[in-house]
């Protein structure tokens, strides 16, 4: 089923225009999969996507920020180790050991989320083998050596979401591992981070992209200029996504707000 188009407010500012989030998925997918494919052990392949169910990624987000009352919502990269694979219910537990995996967590430190059964040390460790393993393979692939661990996204932004999946009312929410392009700005330029893409089902019950750019209400729907001026100090729209596009999270590094209590 497609996506219901209800809404008709501002669009939340964690959104990205569509052929914007298709290219930086298809950055990472096709310039930087195939070198961690041949970094993982023989037989195992890569993770470039987790799929949530909506209803199971709302409860997610409504238990640990807007009921928690938490500022934040952090997510870690991380990497799964085969020693402890069975506590999690990964996908696909022969297939899972070495690859790229993410940890929600509150007030940007590491933390147990409701529904996952992580021990704290548990969650620290597999940062840490994201850290110990991975890092080297992307710093080669992607010439930046300070290698983005944390994602941050505020609770204002986290609301903004929870409400555009009530409007829209996907299937599922599609996490990816995603690239930003050359092509962005100096800050971001070629750095990993996860894009949050809607999925619908199709005719063939099948699970596919689908972008509120495509509803017919969408031209009308504007940025809200009140969190432009305050995380940008801009009101033009155009000139800020030509300059910087929309301001996905905060990415530590190569902000420093959460350097200090990574592993």
């Amino acid at each position: 089923m497609p996506l219901i188009c209800s809404a008709t407010g501002p669009l939340p500012n964690m959104h990205f225009p569509k052929q914007l989030s298709i290219d930086r998925n298809n950055h990472f997918k096709y310039d930087l999969l195939p070198a961690l494919n041949l970094a993982m052990p023989p037989g195992k392949s890569e993770n470039s996507c987790f799929i949530y169910s909506t209803a199971a990624f709302v409860r997610l987000l409504t238990d640990n920020v807007i009921l928690a009352k938490s500022p934040y919502l952090g997510i870690y990269f991380a990497s799964i180790d085969e020693r402890i694979d069975l506590i999690y219910a990964v996908r696909d537990p022969n297939n899972s050991s070495g690859q790229l995996f993410f940890i929600f967590a509150k007030n940007q430190f590491i933390e147990v989320v409701k529904g996952d059964p992580f021990t704290p040390g548990t969650a620290s460790f597999w940062v840490t083998e994201f850290i110990t393993k991975k890092i080297s393979v992307l710093q080669r692939e992607t010439n930046i050596q300070d290698i983005t661990r944390m994602l941050s996204f505020t609770a204002k932004q986290i609301t903004e979401f929870i409400n555009e999946i009530s409007f829209q009312q996907p299937t599922s929410i599609k996490a990816y591992f995603s690239l930003y392009l050359d092509s962005d700005d100096a800050k971001r330029r070629r750095r990993v981070f996860v894009n949050f893409v809607f999925g619908s089902k199709n005719a063939a019950g099948d699970e596919e992209d689908s972008y509120i750019d495509d509803c017919g209400n969408f031209p009308g729907r504007q940025r809200d200029t009140m969190i432009l001026n305050i995380l940008h100090g801009a009101t033009d729209l155009q000139a800020l996504e030509d300059a910087k596009g929309f301001d996905n999270s905060t990415m530590c590094p190569p902000e420093t707000t959460c350097s200090s209590i990574l592993p």
